[in-house]
């Protein structure tokens, strides 16, 4: 008997959604609420260049197929 696993619903295989998950719902994720901290604490030029770096590096990861 042969059992047959679907590791994702999508295209990708499950290790292209393991990465997914992780860089870009994790890293990306911290590194943008790093910015929404540092808005909180008023520290605006440290904020507006976390969460601006945060969106280039998510364009980045996506556009080099790292993150679909």
């Amino acid at each position: 008997m042969q059992v047959m696993m679907r590791h994702d619903v999508t295209t990708m295989s499950g290790y292209q959604g393991l990465r997914t998950i992780l860089f870009g719902g994790l890293i990306i994720g911290a590194w943008f609420m790093a910015g929404v901290v540092a808005l909180a604490r008023g520290k605006w030029l440290k904020a507006a260049t976390l969460i601006g770096s945060c969106f280039v590096a998510a364009y980045i990861a996506q556009a080099t197929g790292l993150i679909e």
